[in-house]
């Protein structure tokens, strides 16, 4: 099919995400083929106006497809595959100009590493779940299937039919959870980008499990999300880190549309500023996330992008270069939970267990992204953030603090 025939209409928020770049990998899987990983992307990009064949601009509104999709994969033999960390940042800083959709062979590891306009953390998660198996025409047409025309205005219509009382929690939650009056002082650090690295930890599944016991007999209402989060904050502050309490929690949206578009791919998650104590308890996170579901403030935080859009503003595209001088860092959150779809996948014999790790593109320079996933049992952490205004000791000490003594960190942030 030529090029002309294959076009979409970006979003506001596809705009806005195509210059970021999202980089993922999974492993140790066995019998790894490059040959099948190109079928595999080239029996997606075959479905009509396929979404992972876009070439994604952030300044056009009209996208047009590639037909080269099937060749986009490669294989390296020299990637650092030992420290996922390490190659996340070795891919993510490869020289060269950057195609908006790369998939790569290291050993037994899949990597892909693609512009965020083609999709969020969904589209990265089928991806590599489609390149971790045998060809399967489910799991590629699950990667051509974009969003509904007009998922915003659906999404935003389903849910306030259900719930018409919901525009007033929002206006409690926009009103709690607004932003401190007044400029903290901030430096400006050009190029913060390119010293952007990520780090990784790994918590067993049989710790996993006692963090789990230890929420339902102490923290009644908790998730394992929120525990993570209060976790992951208590060890941050435990390595000396100062703390904005705001923090942002990456939510998807998908879930305010019906149940067939739900797996549909394209950029649908918006990062909500939610304001807790530091001190705030995991059933206090849990019920604060609950509430801001509910409301349905994420759509609408998507349909007011999207009018803005339509009147010409809020499209830069660029992230903020300035930080704030006194040293405190912000955090953003995104829990995959556990991951079912690659239910398929065998996995290498070994020492090393299944893991999936992903890094996110911080929102500026004073900004630590965490990615969660869990795969047979176990949960990995994947921290990503710069490392001219972050202490990287910090991250790691943190990393392993969280992961070496779960509950005692837990228990001494209560103290």
């Amino acid at each position: 099919m030529p090029p002309s025939d294959r076009w979409y209409r970006s979003t506001v928020l596809d705009r806005a995400l195509a210059p970021s770049r999202t980089v993922a990998t999974v492993g140790p899987v066995a019998g790894l083929d490059v040959d099948r990983a190109r079928a595999v992307l080239t029996a997606a990009e075959a479905h009509p106006r396929a979404r992972l064949a876009l070439q994604p601009s952030p300044t056009d509104r009209k996208w047009f497809g590639d037909n080269g999709v099937g060749q986009c994969v490669r294989h390296f033999d020299d990637l650092p595959t030992a420290d996922l960390g390490a190659l996340l940042t070795t891919v993510r800083h490869q020289p060269g100009p950057q195609r908006p959709l790369d998939a790569l062979i290291t050993g037994d590891h899949v990597v892909v590493d693609y512009s965020h306009g083609i999709g969020d953390g969904q589209f990265g998660v089928a991806l590599l779940s489609a390149l971790s198996g045998d060809l399967d025409e489910a799991r590629s047409a699950s990667l051509a299937q974009g969003l509904p025309p007009g998922a915003t205005r659906r999404a935003a219509l389903r849910h306030f039919r259900a719930h018409p009382g919901a525009t007033r929690d929002i206006a409690r939650l926009r009103a709690e959870n607004k932003p401190d009056a007044g400029d903290r002082p901030t430096r400006s650090i050009e190029g913060w980008q390119e010293h952007n690295r990520s780090a990784t930890a790994y918590l067993p599944p049989s710790a996993v499990a006692d963090v789990r016991s230890w929420a339902k007999a102490n923290a009644p209402g908790a998730t394992t999300a929120s525990v993570t989060l209060a976790l992951w904050r208590a060890a941050l502050r435990a390595a000396g880190a100062r703390i904005d309490d705001r923090f942002m929690v990456l939510m998807n949206c998908r879930r305010y549309l019906a149940p067939e578009f739900q797996q549909s791919q394209g950029n649908f998650a918006v990062a909500m500023p939610i304001r807790l104590p530091l001190s705030a308890s995991p059933a206090e996170i849990a019920a604060l996330v609950r509430r801001v579901y509910d409301s349905g403030w994420p759509i609408v935080v998507l349909l007011m992008a999207a009018a803005k859009s339509l009147i010409g503003r809020g499209e830069t595209g660029l992230l903020p270069s300035t930080y704030d001088a006194s040293g405190r860092i912000r955090l953003s959150v995104s829990d995959l939970g556990r991951l079912p779809s690659f239910d398929h996948v065998t996995w290498a014999a070994g020492d090393r267990p299944p893991q999936l790790a992903a890094y996110l593109e911080p929102d500026g320079p004073d900004a630590v992204t965490l990615l969660i996933s869990e795969l047979a049992g176990g949960r990995t952490f994947t921290a990503t953030f710069c490392s001219a205004v972050v202490e990287p000791d910090l991250i790691d000490a943190a990393l392993t603090r969280m992961c070496s003594d779960p509950l005692g960190t837990l228990l001494a942030a209560k103290h």
